[in-house]
């Protein structure tokens, strides 16, 4: 049965090959230009000849497409058995450009093969690491991708770091032309010609630049019509600075990789399951190592195919397969890539800076739509892109450093995304986030005078706003509805007021655990809500957990000695689950009591 009206095709549909063919031919075109750019800008960055870069594009075709197979069709646990079409990812070019400057191309593939591991170990274990990295860091890191590259497209532009013609006003021209031509078409223009404006525009820059004789045909003359990959061809070398470096990258791609993966699985109306999650981010880490033994750079999923996805409602992964075998076979024949090799770094530099661009306007994004902006987030925000970009713009100022650690730390993303990832650990959530997201809930005494949590009926405003937030977002919210066990007996054995300081204490439990986007609010009696922005069920379950310890060890420590009091926590979640506020209230409630049932002291949902 089809999640939804708007889908043609699901998952496992098998359309006709005579619509199948166009369609996977369709996702080749929306992600052709992005896959062949990184190794264009790595090899005109790291000063490459024209040989080497068709070998690059060569096998970056090759093996965009042999990761967009095993996607669809995996082979044991490589694989998530999803419509996701694999690429050259522009998250490593940082990375790929300053190992490559330094070492040579051996140690990058070296370091992609090596550093390759730690997205398999992520995808194996992704359901506990996964609150490591949540929107505001994910959003910095993205933020910093695009600023980093930001001088690298500009140096294209200029017609290729240390051209003798760098800053002429006809390399200006080229890129100024492909750079007006995409902004138009992209502003204008209507479906086909809108969606690929970035390659008409290159199309549009190569076309000019060859009438003013600014391409060498060379590479594409010299070029065979037909070869198999030989791995290895650049060699491999290791060291522990650029492993360092890769791995961080792979941290990246891999929340990114899970994004994508919700986002295409959204198009039928469900959440990933966790076999779909694990196996899509193995399949990430183990193509990519085998493309750095290929001479290929890392591939990742292309966020522009599950847009694709999503508009044109064919979610089939037999189509996406297709795809990939149009690119293996782009891939067997060096002319394709030779033909790519020719085109001038002006050009390159007139599409690379609206993708670099871009790239930090969805960052910007993810962190409008996912992050608060509170003085905490904003200050993580602020130290973290001051240092990254402080690093890059000035790298001198690590000279003192070994040359490992100046390789390590000399990039804008591992400085500024470690300073994220660090900080978003070490400074305090304040619950009081989730009220300055919601000042326009006019709820008179809006906290419970008890416990100083949200009450009831700030609770029943909000978690409509919640779920409509959610849905414009795609992601999901949970919903926990926790209950103390035995607080009646409680408050007959020692007292109400006894009883007032177990309900505090829960409090306390509950802010201490909680996100600071979260909100917990006293349901009524000894029963607690607390909303879960974009928040799945296992990482409801996970949350549930946290509390519940949290209380043992408050209780534990409380003076004078305070009763011990377990609580049984129901959890649901919007939409994989219910639709509505009210369908969300109703089962979270009925796992509470089944919980209540079944002996209490546990946790019911988030499964």
């Amino acid at each position: 049965m089809r999640a939804a009206a708007r889908i043609t095709y699901d998952v496992d549909d098998r359309p006709p090959l005579v619509e199948a063919v166009p369609l996977g031919i369709q996702h080749v075109t929306a992600m052709l230009l992005s896959n062949v750019t990184v190794p264009l800008l790595a090899a005109g960055a790291i000063g490459l000849t024209g040989g080497t870069t068709a070998a690059l594009v060569q096998m970056a075709l090759l093996m965009a497409g042999v990761a967009t197979i095993v996607q669809s069709y995996p082979i044991g646990i490589v694989g998530g058995r999803i419509p996701m079409v694999m690429g050259t990812s522009m998250i490593f070019l940082a990375a790929i450009i300053g190992i490559g400057r330094e070492y040579g191309l051996a140690m990058v593939f070296g370091a992609c093969l090596a550093a390759s591991v730690i997205e398999i170990v992520l995808g194996v274990s992704i359901a506990r690491l996964k609150r490591l990295f949540p929107p505001l860091v994910n959003s910095i890191v993205v933020m910093l991708i695009g600023l980093t590259l930001i001088p690298v497209g500009m140096d294209y532009a200029a017609g290729g770091r240390g051209a003798e013609d760098y800053g002429s006003l006809t390399n200006l021209g080229i890129a100024a032309t492909v750079l007006l031509v995409t902004l138009l078409l992209n502003r204008f223009a209507r479906g086909l010609l809108a969606s690929a404006s970035v390659l008409i525009g290159v199309v549009v820059g190569y076309l000019v630049a060859a009438g003013l004789g600014r391409v060498d045909f060379s590479p594409l003359s010299e070029a065979a019509w037909f070869s198999l990959p030989l791995p290895l061809r650049f060699g491999l070398e290791f060291a522990w600075a650029p492993i360092l470096l890769m791995a961080f990258a792979y941290v990246i791609t891999t929340m990114e990789t899970v994004g994508d993966i919700s986002g295409v699985l959204a198009a039928v109306g469900r959440e990933p399951t966790e076999a779909e999650l694990r196996g899509g981010l193995v399949a990430d880490g183990a193509m990519s190592g085998l493309a750095a033994l290929f001479s290929a750079f890392p591939n990742t999923s292309y966020s522009q195919n599950v847009g694709l996805v999503n508009f044109t409602g064919v979610a089939s992964r037999h189509v996406t397969a297709i795809g990939g075998m149009f690119l293996v076979a782009l891939g067997l024949v060096p002319k394709v890539g030779a033909l790519f090799a020719t085109v001038p770094a002006a050009v390159i530099g007139g599409g690379g800076l609206i993708m670099f661009a871009m790239i930090f306007s969805s960052g910007a994004s993810i962190f409008h739509r996912s992050a608060e902006a509170s003085r905490r987030n904003l200050v993580i925000l602020a130290v973290s892109i001051g240092l990254g970009l402080g690093v890059e713009l000035r790298p001198d100022v690590l000279q003192n450093l070994s040359a490992g650690l100046r390789t390590l730390f000399g990039s804008g993303l591992v400085t500024g995304g470690v300073t994220a990832l660090v900080l978003n650990l070490a400074l305090p959530m304040d619950q009081r986030a989730a009220g300055r997201r919601y000042e326009r809930v006019r709820t008179p005494g809006a906290r419970d005078a008890l416990t100083g949590l949200f009450n009831r009926g700030f609770f029943d405003e909000v978690l409509p706003l919640e779920l409509a937030r959610s849905d414009r977002s795609g992601l999901p919210t949970s919903l926990i509805l926790a209950d103390l066990d035995h607080f009646k007996a409680v408050n007959d054995r020692y007292g109400h007021q006894e009883g007032d300081r177990v309900l505090r204490t829960f409090a306390r439990a509950l802010i201490d655990s909680l996100r600071s986007a979260d909100v917990a609010c006293r349901f009524g009696g000894e029963e607690f809500a607390v909303i879960l922005p974009h928040a799945a069920g296992p990482a409801a379950r996970q949350l549930a957990g946290r509390i519940r310890e949290r209380m043992a060890v408050l209780s534990s420590e409380a003076e004078p000695p305070m009763a011990q009091v377990t609580a049984t926590v129901g959890i649901a979640t919007f939409p994989r689950e219910a639709t509505t506020a009210e369908e969300l209230i109703r089962l979270a409630d009925e796992r509470l009591y089944e919980g209540k049932r079944t002996g209490r002291d546990r946790v019911v949902g988030g499964r």
